[in-house]
């Protein structure tokens, strides 16, 4: 009778353990894997005098991450929190307004509703081939 219950209960805790794994990795990959075009279709090429200077539209960005994030995470969890900190990357101070060319996203959610997880991604407009003003 004893082994009967001990089975049962490694049972349990293997099913818990495989759920707690599932959605942890489900949700990592989701934040790790997010597709770099929604940062890049966020960036709009002129703004209003029609000069390139590459910066995140905050709107845009916050609009189609919380897409792919609603659509994505459905599987993992049920409730989770996005933070967005928008910043210039060349001096670290939050943007209010304009010329942001970094956002930090934030993710936090609870696993089996016993364990918080947070994981950050930080994603910056660098000078390169294609924009060295």
């Amino acid at each position: 009778m004893i082994n009967a219950f001990i089975a049962m209960i490694v049972c349990v805790m293997s099913f818990q353990i495989f759920t707690t794994t599932y959605q942890l990795s489900g949700i990592n990959k989701t934040l790790i894997n997010m597709p770099k075009s929604i940062i890049e279709n966020s960036i709009p090429l002129e703004d209003e005098e029609n000069n390139f200077i590459p910066t995140i539209d905050k709107a845009l960005l916050q609009e189609n991450a919380n897409e792919y994030f609603e659509k994505n995470l459905s599987r993992y969890t049920n409730e989770y929190k996005l933070q967005y900190l928008f910043y210039d990357k060349d001096t670290n101070r939050p943007c209010i307004i304009k010329n942001c060319s970094g956002v930090r996203i934030t993710l936090t959610c609870k696993i089996l509703q016993i364990f918080n997880y947070s994981q950050t991604m930080y994603y910056e407009i660098i000078k390169g081939d294609l924009w060295t003003a």
